[in-house]
């Protein structure tokens, strides 16, 4: 029997859902298929940059001519929201970081690991671009109204950002979305984060700004504390424990096994 591997199949949210809606969270579709992994290796693979920064390299597979017509005739269109999020420019060097191909993938395609593992949960695309996306627009907005003039500002932005774009600050706020999915009687099926498909052991970052603990002496290293409660959040400061509370109380109360 051939092997097959579990891909993401992303499509658009109906037409019924509402602007305010969608800018809350991701509203589309996310259906986990099963396709035959030597089928797999002859589809178009455009890698995600921004996907393998959170340590869960992703890959969008372009459908061949004749299987993109049987699902186009069966209503999947694809989401250009989802390409448009995985295909961001998130290299903080780049000129055009935070912008958008104008190559976008169109039409269906499979979101798959790189590294040919089993994607099993839709949680996984999900969370993961609701965290891409949240992220570049406060950053797009921030840039906005400082206006052209403030590159010290801009950098500091970016600055912002980029340290947000790790596994381990990706990791720790998908482990938070799961526990708050559990507190509010939606748990993830197949929850735990896809960090771990890759690295077996995730150092922990800051809930709030994503900072890590300081490894080399410096004047003023980052040192992170635990949640005394849940012993599973971890915050570089004060500031930021105070800023996480308002959801992370919800979370707290979660115990689960890592």
């Amino acid at each position: 029997m051939a092997e097959k591997v579990r891909c993401l199949l992303p499509q658009q949210p109906p037409n019924t859902t509402t602007p305010a809606k969608i800018k809350q969270k991701f509203t589309g579709q996310i259906l986990v298929t099963r396709v035959v992994r030597e089928k797999l290796a002859h589809y178009g693979h455009r890698p995600s940059s921004v996907a393998a920064q959170l340590g869960v390299p992703l890959n969008l597979a372009t459908f061949p001519v004749s299987d993109a017509a049987d699902l186009l005739s069966m209503g999947f269109t694809g989401s250009d929201f989802v390409a448009q999020v995985l295909l961001i420019d998130s290299n903080p060097e780049s000129p055009n970081f935070g912008d958008v191909p104008s190559d976008l993938v169109s039409g269906p395609f499979l979101v798959t690991h790189s590294d040919g593992r089993d994607l099993e949960s839709d949680a996984i695309l999900a969370v993961m671009i609701d965290y891409i996306d949240d992220h570049f627009t406060a950053y797009r907005e921030r840039v906005l109204a400082v206006g052209k003039s403030h590159d010290e500002q801009k950098e500091l932005a970016k600055q912002d950002i980029t340290q947000k774009l790790s596994k381990e600050a990706f990791h720790a706020y998908f482990e938070e979305r799961r526990r708050l999915a559990i507190a509010e009687g939606r748990p993830f099926r197949k929850g735990k984060s896809p960090v771990l498909l890759t690295h077996s052991n995730v150092s922990p970052a800051c809930g709030t700004c994503g900072a890590l603990a300081s490894s080399a002496p410096i004047s003023s290293p980052v040192k992170l504390s635990m949640c005394a409660k849940c012993k599973f959040r971890y915050y570089c400061s004060k500031e930021c424990q105070v800023k996480d509370w308002s959801t992370h109380k919800k979370a707290c109360k979660i115990k689960i096994m890592v």
